[in-house]
């Protein structure tokens, strides 16, 4: 539940793409549950923390064209109801 490849998955209940700009509208926002860091920070930081992403040095100066293009995966917002059943089907 940690995370979703982008552009790449399929939901097999519904059949589904789940799309880079779909990933990114479910992914968690930091924002939304009171976190003092943009979205894009947040999706860095943990990206960085768990698969040693080395080109994200310095958080702030990310775009979010960076984040939605070039990371490999996105962190989910477990309580996004379409990355709940997202998550559900492909599990």
């Amino acid at each position: 539940m940690q995370f979703i490849p982008r552009a790449k998955d399929r939901d097999i209940i519904i059949e589904e793409l789940i799309t880079r700009n779909k990933a990114w509208e479910i992914a968690f926002n930091s924002k939304e549950h009171r976190f003092r860091m943009l979205k894009v920070e947040y999706q860095c930081r943990q990206t960085k923390k768990s698969i040693g992403y080395e080109r994200m040095l310095n958080y702030k100066e990310i775009s979010e064209n960076f984040v939605k293009n070039d990371l490999s995966v996105y962190w989910g917002d477990p309580t996004n109801k379409d990355w709940q059943n997202l998550f559900f089907h492909i599990t």
